[in-house]
């Protein structure tokens, strides 16, 4: 609720990321978290939640007007006790000296960096961490990612992933579908296969013939063997065409016992 009805000074961290974040970091009550980036103070509180009742969260911001305006409001939200707000920059882009978190090396469980150029607090960051703990860099742009990971590596830290957060919805609809088939699949030999073959392609030949006995007799025309060209009624003629079609359709005589055989005689023209 904080974070939907907080004056906005910056860009906030909103809950979906929030949670994430908290998740990544594996906070816990009771820990001690550095925060570099107060801004608005809407991750701080998503942390400061966390930490309950006796964690401690620092948090840092260059900007000294945000750093006031945040303390004031963690004072009037009564959460002043589990966090303590620092004018500070981290970075140090002014004076390598004055960067870092102050505090001393090895006591922060966790830290979350949402700066601009993040990369310039890792060293501090690696200082103050305790062995084996977590950091996380919120940022934007993929270049920062990039920057910020070539840091991590030089100082030592492992295991890095890099996570991008969206929000989806997704709609349910209702819908019946079909049982799948329950009857046995009947397994054919390659033999009966071939014998199945053989049977559709004389059966397509037949029907073929047929249909050009068919088209002979409507229209008087003959197409034997595909020639679509006019055939003459000689007795002379019929026994050729009669015998080339016999040849080119004929098989081996042993193959071609106890079957018939069929032959187009053409029909004169009315």
């Amino acid at each position: 609720l904080w974070a939907r009805s907080l004056p906005h000074r910056t860009q906030i961290v909103y809950e979906l990321d929030s949670s994430n974040v908290i998740f990544q970091l594996n906070i816990r009550p009771n820990m001690v978290v550095l925060e570099s980036g107060t801004g608005s103070g809407a991750m701080s509180t998503a942390i400061m939640r966390t930490i309950a009742p006796y964690g401690k969260l620092h948090t840092y911001e260059f900007n000294a007007m945000r750093a006031d305006a945040a303390r004031e409001e963690f004072q009037k939200n009564k959460i002043d006790h589990l966090v303590t707000v620092y004018h500070r920059d981290v970075c140090g882009k002014k004076d390598e000296k004055d960067g870092g978190f102050g505090l001393g090396g090895q006591v922060a469980d966790a830290i979350f960096l949402d700066l601009p150029e993040p990369w310039l607090a890792i060293p501090h960051a690696a200082f103050a961490m305790k062995p084996n703990r977590r950091i996380c860099s919120y940022s934007p742009c993929i270049e920062q990612a990039q920057r910020c990971i070539a840091a991590m590596n030089e100082f030592g830290f492992h295991s890095i992933k890099t996570i991008e957060v969206r929000l989806r919805e997704n709609f349910v609809d209702e819908v019946e579908l079909e049982a799948p088939p329950t009857a046995k699949i009947v397994r054919v030999s390659k033999e009966n296969l071939k014998m199945m073959e053989a049977a559709e392609s004389l059966e397509h030949y037949r029907k073929k013939v047929e249909e050009q006995q068919s088209q002979a007799r409507e229209g008087g025309v003959s197409q034997a063997n595909e020639v679509d060209e006019d055939l003459s009624t000689n007795p002379e003629d019929l026994r050729k065409l009669k015998s080339n079609y016999n040849a080119k359709h004929s098989k081996p005589s042993s193959e071609n016992e106890g079957m018939e055989s069929m032959t187009m005689i053409p029909r004169k023209r009315t």
